[in-house]
């Protein structure tokens, strides 16, 4: 999105949030290199919305310890991953929705029993027969 755009929708009452600066892989970077991008991100969004992100959707959905106490570190309330169930604050489940996805599959997952599902014996053929449709 555009700075721009950014504002529009702050300015409409959505939370701007962050997914990091370079959208790298967080878990498999350098403690070092997950910082640079996390405070880019933090310093690039509190610029242009006028205050600082407090959630974070990991890229790639993947997170280390070091990296949680990175996002920690840096101010974030929590953050977001994808395949886990919730690891705590910063190792909160997320769901990914995509342009794909039928209609039941975002009704289903938009339920609210999708994460508890997501991990049951019945939901790995439920993501089984997803991927069928797709």
């Amino acid at each position: 999105m555009s700075i721009e755009e950014l504002k529009e929708v702050d300015a409409r009452g959505f939370s701007v949030e962050s997914h990091g600066h370079g959208h790298i892989n967080l878990a498999a970077s350098t403690t070092r290199s997950a910082t640079d991008d996390l405070a880019s991100s933090v310093n690039i969004l509190t610029h242009i919305v006028g205050r600082a992100p407090r959630f974070l959707a990991y890229p790639w959905g993947r997170v280390t310890n070091d990296v949680e106490n990175t996002v920690s570190n840096l101010g974030f309330v929590a953050a977001f991953t994808i395949g886990i169930r919730d690891g705590g604050l910063f190792a909160r489940a997320r769901i990914p929705i995509r342009r794909v996805n039928a209609a039941w599959q975002f009704r289903l997952q938009t339920s609210g029993y999708w994460p508890a599902l997501r991990f049951s014996r019945i939901g790995y053929p439920i993501r089984a027969i997803a991927k069928a449709f797709k």
